[in-house]
């Protein structure tokens, strides 16, 4: 289903940006890692920003979800985002 946007993509991005900070995001790898993380590490000053976007809404919405904040991994990634 479809989910109305709100705010400025800086502003839902800010969230999962701290849990990142923080240590606690993993990312799997994959063929599409490299691109990933290029958007994020350009945002918001990329030109393509849905990838960035899509996960932040995802971070928002499964928080909101769980009606608390989320609990950090068991395996915290150094740097935040890559294993």
């Amino acid at each position: 289903r479809g989910v109305v946007s709100t705010g400025s993509k800086t502003t839902r991005a800010a969230p999962l940006a701290s849990y990142a900070e923080a240590g606690n995001v993993i990312i799997s790898r994959g063929k599409w890692l490299t691109e990933f993380l290029d958007e994020f590490e350009g945002f918001p000053y990329t030109s393509h920003d849905d990838q960035v976007d899509a996960v932040s809404m995802a971070f928002g919405y499964l928080a909101k979800k769980r009606n608390r904040r989320i609990a950090a991994p068991v395996s915290v990634v150094s740097g935040g985002w890559v294993a």
